[in-house]
């Protein structure tokens, strides 16, 4: 009895780990293949394995790349032709937003929604049994030309998961390469309308009680020492989950470990993401005691109109000033993630919002553009207004373009990425002209600039010289293709 994922690359992500853990646990002999490396050879391994399933795990941050999750369609498509008799499967956060999935891509027999762990032993021991699934809750699949849905979903409780299965990434160097991430908890208690925790929430009925869900303490350390335990190089951890300090109990819980077993210990340091109304000044101490080096918030704009009415994100300018007194007050760093590219806004918003960052002493910013995911509020709000047509591709879009029909597109899209510029020198008039000319390699090069040189002056700053002119000379041309640089240089023979 085995099972396979198919992933595009051998990237860790922490709820697959989980998952892999989970399945072992129970019996199921799993294999991991990653398409990167496989290349041609990958369905000759899969006709050797010859699994009782297929699948891919949607991970978050695959919702708004580029090369987003739809990508891993044009694989399965070809899988399935060649492997009709073996039932393909997604799971993770795609399956979980989209419910059309299998109305959309006939290839795919099952869809997860919700928490995995349970449901994928309930559908494992179902085919292997040859009894129906028509009972195996938090799915979605095909019973002939029929799609069933069962979205009674089943939380898993966290308080009894097994450790991450790291090793199976390890198989070739960048199992890393997007840093030491982990998300401390699932769900969340907000329903911002260009998120997709209030899609979530719909979809499994879960409603906002008993969230966020939070991992446990001792759970969330010991990944940490693993994560170290794989990696030696391991110096700085990022605790990606936006509820960091939403209970006090929890993280001040878990930073005093952290100090006491990490920081104090290893001298690893850690990032966090945290909503900036839920800071004050006894959670800014302790998160400076503790080893936290920067504190991202996500302030989204600085129209408190837009970010309130439109994107229906209940936090006040005032809240913003007040949270960032509390953490400047111990010289942390404050990232703000923005948003760009909102329906109604315009280029002058634009300039407000990174107005409004330099006035309240934000030290850099990730600027992205809406992703009009389907099932978003807002997403929707945009077709109602005729900024995105109703029959658009659900598949092309990312954070790195503008995706609906705004004035000033070409505009917005260079101010991105002359932000940099622009916070040095606050000239708008001067950068009314710059955004209107076609610089836009040159300008990818200034956007990229503040990320390059936070990784060299933080993540890789233990590496002698010579290493760290080799990630500059590769992030600096990364930028000039027009991409966006990895933390760290993924050729290099590093896990």
């Amino acid at each position: 009895m085995s099972i396979l994922f198919i992933q595009k690359n051998n990237g860790f992500i922490l709820e697959l780990g989980i998952l892999l853990s989970v399945l072992k646990e129970n019996g199921v002999t799993v294999h991991i293949l990653f398409e990167e490396i496989e290349k041609e050879a990958l369905h000759s391994k899969i006709k050797k394995i010859r699994p009782l399933l297929i699948g891919v795990y949607g991970d978050y941050n695959e919702l708004y790349k580029q090369e987003n999750f739809y990508s891993y369609m044009d694989i399965f498509s070809k899988i399935k032709k060649n492997f009709n008799e073996i039932p393909l499967f997604v799971g993770g956060i795609h399956s979980t937003v989209n419910l059309d999935l299998l109305k959309q891509y006939e290839f795919i027999d099952v869809a997860f929604v919700g928490d995995m762990e349970n449901s994928i032993l309930m559908l494992i021991k179902s085919i292997k049994d040859k009894t129906p699934i028509d009972n195996v809750e938090g799915v979605i699949f095909r019973n002939g030309d029929r799609i069933i849905s069962n979205k009674n979903v089943v939380r898993t409780n966290l308080a009894k998961l097994p450790l991450p299965d790291i090793d199976s990434f390890l198989v070739d160097s960048g199992a890393f390469r997007y840093g030491h991430r982990i998300n401390p908890g699932r769900d969340c208690p907000n329903s911002c309308a260009f998120c997709i925790n209030h899609v979530i929430k719909h979809n499994t009925d879960i409603g906002s009680k008993g969230l966020p869900r939070y991992y446990p303490v001792d759970y969330l350390i010991a990944v940490v020492k693993l994560y170290y335990e794989k990696d030696p190089t391991c110096n700085v951890i990022y605790f990606t989950y936006s509820n960091f300090t939403y209970d006090k109990k929890f993280f001040f819980e878990l930073s005093e470990k952290f100090r006491d077993e990490i920081y104090k210990k290893y001298g690893i340091t850690y990032l966090c993401a945290t909503r900036i109304e839920r800071v004050d000044e006894e959670i800014a101490e302790m998160l400076k005691e503790s080893g936290c080096s920067k504190v991202t918030v996500g302030l989204e704009t600085g129209n408190e109109r837009l970010r309130i009415d439109v994107l229906k994100k209940h936090l006040t300018n005032q809240q913003i000033v007040d949270g960032m007194k509390a953490l400047k007050k111990y010289n942390l760093r404050v990232g703000a993630g923005l948003m760009f590219g909102i329906p109604d806004e315009t280029i002058d918003n634009a300039f407000e919002t990174l107005d409004f960052c330099r006035k309240v002493g934000i030290d850099f910013f990730s600027i992205g553009f809406f992703s009009p995911v389907p099932g978003l509020d807002l997403t929707k709000y945009a077709i109602e207004k005729g900024y995105l047509d109703k029959s658009y591709s659900h598949t092309d879009y990312s954070i790195f373009n503008v995706n609906i029909n705004i004035e000033n597109k070409k505009q917005i899209l260079n101010l991105l990425k002359l932000w940099p510029l622009y916070n040095l020198f606050p000239q708008r008039l001067l950068f009314k002209i710059l955004i209107n000319l076609p610089l836009t390699r040159l300008y990818h090069i200034v956007y990229c600039m503040p990320r390059i040189k936070g990784v060299l002056k933080y993540d890789i700053r233990r590496e002698n010289m010579h290493e760290k002119i080799r990630y500059l000379s590769y992030s600096l041309f990364t930028a000039f293709k027009g991409e966006r640089p990895y933390t760290f240089d993924p050729q290099k023979n590093r896990r």
